[in-house]
């Protein structure tokens, strides 16, 4: 695009060559301070302050700057002080590269209904559980540990302390009958 285009689309003034190209808009503050703006790249610059981070970019490329700002530039498109910003959110706008994409529908599902799967016969949802093979096999379907040590059962309780008493009362007769300590 040429710089006059830029000025009727976004509602601008150019300064200097109308003709000047413009390929896309470029950020002043991803520059260092004795960068030189790149050629055929569109700047913002808002205030004074900008300029005095950057002093060299009064040489290539164009700007977007108020009137009081723009002598000192080759190439600039000119706002008032108010629209700057509206202008260079139109300016945006122009260069955007976001890719629009047509609402559509697929025809095909892109993924499996849950009612179909596992599509193949003799998956894991066919196979019988760990329950229905003991009991085929003629065992109990409840463990025979789960009886006995069930937290509910008055057995796991008594035998439980009886367990450790015998432990602890047979390690301290060995340990007591070795001489160790």
């Amino acid at each position: 695009m040429k710089l006059g285009e830029i000025a009727t689309l976004v509602g601008a003034q150019t300064k200097g060559d109308p003709g000047y190209p413009v390929l896309g808009v470029g950020d002043i503050e991803r520059l260092s301070s004795e960068q030189a703006l790149e050629d055929n790249r569109l700047y913002f610059i808002e205030s004074p302050a900008v300029l005095k981070r950057h002093p060299v970019t009064t040489g290539g490329g164009a700007v977007l700057t108020n009137a009081a700002l723009a002598e000192q530039f080759e190439h600039a498109l000119v706002a008032g002080q108010k629209e700057l910003r509206l202008v260079f959110i139109k300016l945006l706008t122009l260069f955007d590269k976001t890719p629009a994409f047509a609402p559509q529908v697929h025809r095909e599902p892109t993924w499996t209904p849950p009612h179909a799967w596992p599509p193949t016969p003799g998956s894991w949802r066919e196979r019988p559980s760990w329950r229905a093979r003991a009991s085929a096999r003629g065992a109990s379907s409840t463990p025979a540990w789960s009886s006995s040590l069930s937290p509910r059962s008055a057995t796991a309780r008594s035998y439980t302390p009886t367990l450790w008493s015998a432990t602890i009362a047979a390690s301290a007769s060995a340990a007591s009958s070795t001489g160790a300590r």
